[in-house]
């Protein structure tokens, strides 16, 4: 499925320092698209993606690492690794690794793009310091 992995390359190299969401979401998302992240609800449609990314640190590196790739017909799905590097102006990095699994549909012009998008930190939660005070009572 190397039709994938170029939307997937470009949409890395476009990631990291980005304030230009709408532009990678256009080409990585279909019109409809839903992003499932950990802890949140699904945002559904582009506009929502577009916001929801937007509301992130800028990304310093960003990197996928395609384990399956497989499908059939005009839909396909990818298995993965990431790692993210986050960093927003006076602020600490942030840095995540994980697992992703993305539903891929080919679009009339033949291009192929994101229908859904779950991801997951092999991280464990934090826990606010406050919080693990009260429960250690």
């Amino acid at each position: 499925m190397e039709a994938i992995r170029e939307p997937t390359t470009t949409a890395t190299d476009m990631g990291p320092g980005t304030t230009d969401w709408t532009a990678y979401t256009e080409h990585y998302y279909t019109s409809d698209g839903i992003i499932l992240p950990p802890n949140a609800e699904a945002i559904e449609g582009k506009e929502n993606i577009i916001s929801f990314l937007g509301s992130f640190p800028p990304i310093t590196d960003m990197q996928f690492n395609h384990i399956k790739v497989e499908g059939a017909g005009d839909i396909a799905y990818v298995y993965g690794r990431y790692f993210l590097a986050m960093e927003g102006e006076g602020e600490e990095a942030i840095q995540d690794n994980g697992k992703y699994l993305e539903i891929w549909k080919r679009q009339s012009d033949g291009s192929w793009k994101v229908a859904i998008d779950i991801f997951n930190s092999d991280l464990p939660i934090s826990v606010p310091e406050a919080e693990t005070a009260e429960t250690e009572m």
